[in-house]
């Protein structure tokens, strides 16, 4: 019986190790070009209505992806984006990313929360809370390099609404970003 044990044990320890050799990327970098839109709120001097335009600002993304299995890791988004008029958001955000990986393609959808602050000027706006949920595809070019495409809906938590304090106001659109990816741990 201890023979028969430890025979197993042997082999279980010589075979974890080859079931263990699944090729993936475990930690990614990516840089590239985001456009947010945002809408912007206009007020009409005649009528003193106020409509909305959506406004795309252009930006920076940087990612950084954990990747604990080939289906499932980590994802981490900063974001800064021009919003015109000497102001600037930065976004930071962590969420859950699903892959199914493919020779060549990797799609995955993301889903995450973190915060964003706006800057005009010199001067912070404040801090509040976001959101993004999208999803996207990474081309392999070589065992290292990718290039990723990414489409999400991002919001911004905007503050609560004056005239009725029950409501509290989101805004934001989709954010649509492309890059180049590296993979920094196989």
């Amino acid at each position: 019986m201890v023979k028969t044990f430890f025979a197993a044990s042997l082999l279980f320890l010589i075979a974890v190790p080859a079931l263990a050799q699944d090729d993936f990327p475990r930690i990614q970098m990516g840089f590239g070009y985001a456009n947010f839109t945002m809408p912007t709120y206009v007020q009409n001097p005649i009528s003193l209505a106020i409509s909305s335009t959506n406004q795309h600002n252009s930006g920076f993304m940087s990612s950084m992806n954990f990747n604990f299995t080939k289906n499932l890791g980590l994802d981490y988004m900063l974001g800064y984006y021009s919003l015109g008029n000497n102001s600037q958001l930065f976004s930071n955000i962590f969420g859950a990313k699903l892959m199914y990986p493919t020779d060549k393609i990797t799609p995955f959808v993301v889903v995450g929360g973190g915060m964003a602050s706006g800057i005009s000027g010199y001067y912070s706006t404040g801090s509040s809370l976001a959101w993004r949920g999208g999803a996207g595809f990474d081309y392999k070019l070589s065992d290292a390099l990718y290039w990723r495409l990414d489409v999400s809906k991002m919001s911004v938590h905007q503050g609560i609404d004056i005239n009725n304090p029950l409501n509290t106001t989101w805004i934001g659109n989709m954010n649509i970003a492309t890059g180049i990816v590296f993979t920094l741990m196989q």
